[in-house]
Parts: structure tokens; sequence; C-alpha cells
């Protein structure tokens, strides 16, 4: 009989340490764990890892042998440095390139994963302007931003916005993050994503207050994060990822069928994605 459990699964490569969840199903025979979010221009790491029987248990595998390809060239046998974490070592993910991830494990079948990672798409423009708290006991001074994006007409584009804010959650009722906003209560703790369904080709603005709270700062607002474009296939394991965490929370609704994650891994579970960020820094100083 096949055992439903829950395995926790983290991911590693420098977007987010929380801690995530898969709904699968496996018999005895444990299951490979593949971890890999493929940054441009950046080191290649790859988190693999056996499930166990029991409950959120995981064994790392040591042994394995990963191979990076780039458009079907082989490129580079990456390096395992510790605790089944595997890194490359020249080798450097580009934008609009397709790459395939190969696993060999000794009396395994063959793991493989494709992913693309997109073209960087930049903010052209970030305006903002400061608004007083009309009700101090209830709101706070915060700095209205809207960030402008030129999107491209020839394909469907999807987009990650990354935040280390310093004062506390931004929030935002732009349509863009309805799927984001209605699975975390109207604040992130540190990232939102969408897709171009609504915008399409066209220019938009994207609009995102961010509070100032007064036991940290008062007349200014650190801010510092980061935007770019995700993977197909990263936008779909971050949104399923959310509705299980919104499914599981103690609040929601009890009777709600658990939310599989998305995993395109064959003979394996987990993610292989491709994304193109980009860092931007600004000071808000109140007027």
């Amino acid at each position: 009989m096949k055992t439903k459990l829950t395995i926790l699964i983290i991911i590693l490569i420098g977007l987010t340490s929380c801690e995530k969840y898969f709904d699968y199903n496996f018999d005895v025979k444990p299951v490979v764990v593949v971890n890999c979010l493929l940054k441009a221009n950046d080191t290649i790491f790859v988190d693999l890892s056996y499930t166990k029987k029991e409950m959120m248990n995981f064994e790392k595998i040591e042994n394995a042998e990963i191979f990076i390809y780039e458009e079907n060239i082989f490129k580079e046998k990456l390096l395992h440095i510790k605790e089944g974490k595997y890194k490359s070592i020249n080798f450097i993910p580009q934008e609009e390139k397709k790459y395939t991830l190969k696993v060999k494990i000794p009396e395994h079948d063959t793991i493989t994963a494709n992913t693309f990672i997109p073209k960087l798409v930049e903010l052209d423009t970030l305006t903002h302007f400061f608004v007083q708290a009309s009700n101090q006991i209830e709101e706070k001074d915060r700095e209205h931003t809207q960030m402008r994006i030129i999107d491209k007409l020839e394909q469907k584009d999807f987009y990650l916005y990354k935040i280390d804010y310093v004062d506390g959650f931004p929030y935002s009722d732009d349509p863009v993050f309805k799927d984001v906003l209605r699975t975390s209560y109207s604040t992130w703790y540190n990232k939102g994503y969408f897709s171009d369904d609504l915008f399409n080709g066209k220019i938009y603005n994207i609009s995102v207050d961010y509070p100032y709270l007064d036991r940290i700062s008062k007349d200014s607002l650190w801010l510092n994060f980061e935007f770019g474009s995700i993977s197909e296939e990263m936008f779909l394991y971050l949104n399923s990822v959310d509705e299980q965490d919104y499914s599981m929370r103690s609040d929601a609704n009890y009777f709600m069928e658990p939310v599989p994650i998305y995993s395109n891994i064959t003979n394996g579970i987990g993610i292989f994605a491709g994304y193109a960020t980009k860092e931007y820094e600004y000071v808000f100083v109140k007027p």
C-alpha cells in the first residue's frame, strides 16, 4: 500500500530559506528529491536527497554524478561539496538558454529535468511619493511606489519581486499580485510573483506600499529588492508552494484538499527552474 505523507523541502538557491512542502505517494523504495534554481550569471547549486519512510526525514545523497547541458551540449560535471550539495566550478548559465540536468545514482534510473532561463526584464523606472497616515493608531506613514516594466508581446512572461526590507512587510492591492495576496493575507514575507496576463505586450506600473515603522526608522526607509524574469516552471512551483502553505495553516479551511507541489523532475520529485534577476537599492527620506 502506498503511504501518503508530507515531505518537507527547502529552497536553497538564495531565494528563500523557508520550509516548503510536497504531497507525494510512494512505495517502500526511496524517492530522489532534486532542488535547483538556476540563476543567470551565477554558480549552479543542486541539493540532492532521498525521502525516507519516517515522517519528513531525508537522507542526503553523497554518491551521485550530476551533469549540466546547455542547448543539449554537455558543459560540466558538478562537484559534490558536502551533505548532498553539489555545485558548478567553471560553468555559468546565461539568459535565453535551455538547460538540462542529468543525475546518475547507482541502482537508480537516470533523473532528468529541463528548464529555460528567460531574458532579464529590468524595471524601466521607479517613482514614489510619501503618504502621511490619516490615523496614526491604525495606519503608518508609507512610501507609495510604482515600478514600471515594459513587457514583451512575443511570449508569455513571468516575473519575480523579492524584498529584503527592514521596515516590516510591504503590501499592495495591485491586481497582478492577486494570487500571492490571497494566500498571504495582503502582505509578503519576502517575495511576490506574477505573470503578464493583465498587460501582455504593454507598459505596466506595479504599485506597492512600504510602511515607515517608528520603532525602526522615523525619517528614512531603506529598500533593497530583486526584480526580474522567471521561467514558467519556477512560477508554477512558487504558486503551488504558497497554495500548499495556505492549505496547511491552522486558520485555513480544515476540509481543503492538500495541494500537490509542482515538480518537473523525471524519475524523482523536486524542481529545476531558471530565472534572471537584478538587485535594486533605494533610500526614501520623509519630506
